[in-house]
């Protein structure tokens, strides 16, 4: 018996309700900072008053100023450097994996599995 079996749920739909519970806790904290966020004494222009064209350039420029300040930031921190080293690594260690073990399963024994690239499990054709 599983831990997961004392609640009535099976392995697979524990998972969904831990990723849900997940979601809802991190929508709530979002809620809660744009409404605390809301209240600020300094006036916003209102961005329904700009035309569109203009709105468009503005926050693409916020954007890219945001990145360019982020990407200074990471040059000038060794501790940020070696953040972002890490995750680009891990990022492209667990890409290669997942297209090694794609081939893999997909060409084990013979058999074929197709839903493994569309998924990201095995499922049996």
């Amino acid at each position: 018996m599983t831990f997961w079996h004392r609640f009535g749920w099976s392995d697979y739909a524990a998972g969904f309700y831990l990723d849900a519970g997940s979601y809802l806790i991190s929508v709530l904290t979002l809620l809660a900072i744009v409404v605390g966020g809301s209240h600020s004494a300094v006036p916003v222009a209102s961005p329904a008053a700009l035309p569109p064209e203009l709105r468009l350039k503005r926050s693409l420029r916020t954007i890219v100023g945001d990145v360019v300040r982020t990407l200074a930031v990471v040059r000038t921190d060794r501790a940020m450097r070696f953040v972002f080293g890490s995750l680009i690594a891990l990022a492209l260690f667990a890409s290669t994996i997942y297209v090694v073990m794609t081939y893999s399963v997909q060409t084990r024994d013979g058999t074929r599995h197709e839903g493994w690239g569309i998924w990201g499990t095995s499922a049996p054709a």
